[in-house]
């Protein structure tokens, strides 16, 4: 039996508040606005859309985006999911 990985009560402290400021911005925008933040440490974009609306894979951050700082357009870290994921499965 393999063990899963140990998330520290800090990180998933962090997490659920992260994941109800994306809610509380989402249900503020209108569909297919983004919304996006940049500062000296952290990036957010949200863009609200319906799942039939994603057409290609999403890249984060993304490339020439306005209003990037310096060390989020050049960060190594990228975050890459594939338009699939929002696909159902009984299509």
């Amino acid at each position: 039996a393999s063990k899963l990985p140990v998330v520290a009560p800090g990180a998933a402290l962090l997490m659920r508040i992260l994941e109800d400021f994306i809610h509380f911005i989402g249900e503020a925008q209108k569909p297919f606005q983004s919304f996006l933040t940049v500062t000296n440490n952290l990036m957010i974009t949200i863009q609200r859309e319906p799942v039939s609306a994603v057409s290609s894979d999403i890249n984060f951050p993304m490339k020439g985006r306005r209003g990037m700082k310096d060390w989020a357009r050049t960060a190594e870290d990228k975050l890459y999911i594939p338009k699939e994921v929002f696909t159902n499965p009984a299509e």
